[in-house]
């Protein structure tokens, strides 16, 4: 007999699972697509309740109306924002990748010509080498430099 938490968690993966095929299957959460649906429901609703009403009825449902506009359009609005949020952070990772990764590299050529040119630091390099090679690299039998 399975336990409460067992059949939670069997349900919960089987959710997951078709929500996963879902959004593969519409190229997006299914969140966007079921409030596109909602919106369009609400739009149809709206105006059916529009049509019978005039005057100061008709001006109360549309302020209403207007209300539930600008919350959807908050919650667009915040989606959006943190579209952007997580374009710029990639790009700010990114740059920050490259510059770390010159930097590093102008670094290591720096320390190899000094090597190059200076003998007991060719020694040293060569040392330090061969105390931090993995011995199970077969391959690295060369000391730096060499």
């Amino acid at each position: 007999m399975k336990t409460k938490f067992e059949e939670t968690h069997r349900t919960l993966l089987v959710m997951a699972a078709e929500a996963l095929g879902l959004e593969a299957a519409l190229s997006g959460p299914i969140a966007d697509y079921l409030a596109r649906w909602l919106a369009a429901q609400y739009a149809v609703a709206a105006s059916e309740q529009l049509a019978g009403l005039e005057g100061e009825p008709r001006v109360k449902a549309l302020r209403a109306f207007i209300h539930d506009a600008a919350l959807l359009r908050r919650g667009d609005q915040n989606a959006e924002r943190l579209q952007i949020e997580r374009k710029r952070l990639e790009v700010t990772s990114r740059d920050a990748d490259l510059k770390w990764k010159r930097k590093i590299i102008i670094g290591l050529e720096t320390l190899k010509r000094h090597v190059d040119e200076h003998p007991e630091a060719k020694a040293a390099m060569a040392e330090l080498a061969r105390q931090v090679r993995h011995p199970f690299a077969a391959d690295e039998q060369e000391p730096i430099g060499s």
